[in-house]
């Protein structure tokens, strides 16, 4: 069965302010960085909310004016992708509100200035199991 969902996108640096050399720890990478700061974050969303707000944390680079800021190349970033599960998340002004919570959450752990966060409307949903009477 399709159903609707609702789905976001944040982006975050990882190194906090501009104009920086895009330097991260030995042995990490951006994507490292923001999945474990997103786990914990996420975690105590579910934990206080009982709203699950799971991703896919993907390596970018965030292209903006140098005159701002950039590092050449583009400051090393990690974008966070998800979408609501119809199956679980009822009610989506409350998906949407436990996101912001945990992107807020992990925009402070990161020392970060600003985030994007863009939500979406999914039109088709499928959530697929071994037990396809279980999917919504």
């Amino acid at each position: 069965m399709n159903a609707s969902a609702i789905a976001f996108s944040a982006t975050f640096g990882v190194v906090p302010g501009y104009a920086h050399d895009n330097s991260l720890p030995a042995d990490t990478t951006a994507d490292f960085i923001v999945a474990s700061a997103w786990m914990a974050a996420m975690k105590a969303e579910f934990e206080a909310n009982k709203v699950g707000v799971g991703g896919v944390v993907t390596a970018s680079r965030t292209a903006y004016n140098p005159d701002w800021g950039c590092p050449a190349g583009g400051e090393v970033t990690a974008t966070v992708t998800g979408e609501s599960n119809p199956a679980f998340d009822k009610d989506t002004e409350a998906y949407k509100a436990a996101v912001l919570r945990v992107v807020k959450a992990v925009k402070a752990e990161l020392k970060q200035s600003t985030v994007r966060v863009v939500f979406t409307e999914v039109a088709e949903y499928h959530y697929l199991t071994n037990d396809e009477t279980a999917a919504a």
